[in-house]
């Protein structure tokens, strides 16, 4: 079961503007595709990885 953008925001006490309903469902359904898409890829296609070095970030 999917819950509507609507029922959410009725479920937290916001109301969306008519007007602005189309652009927030139209991204709501982006994001829901984005989240299919990364649940149906393999392990090895979680290949992004992150590095802090400390002090990295200087030139010189």
């Amino acid at each position: 079961m999917t819950v509507s953008i609507r029922e959410l925001f009725a479920a937290k006490g916001l109301e969306i503007p008519e007007e602005d309903f189309k652009v927030v469902e139209t991204r709501w359904k982006a994001i829901e595709r984005l989240q299919e898409e990364i649940e149906e890829l393999s392990l090895e296609s979680y290949d992004i990885s992150l590095r802090n070095i400390a002090g990295g970030d200087q030139v010189g």
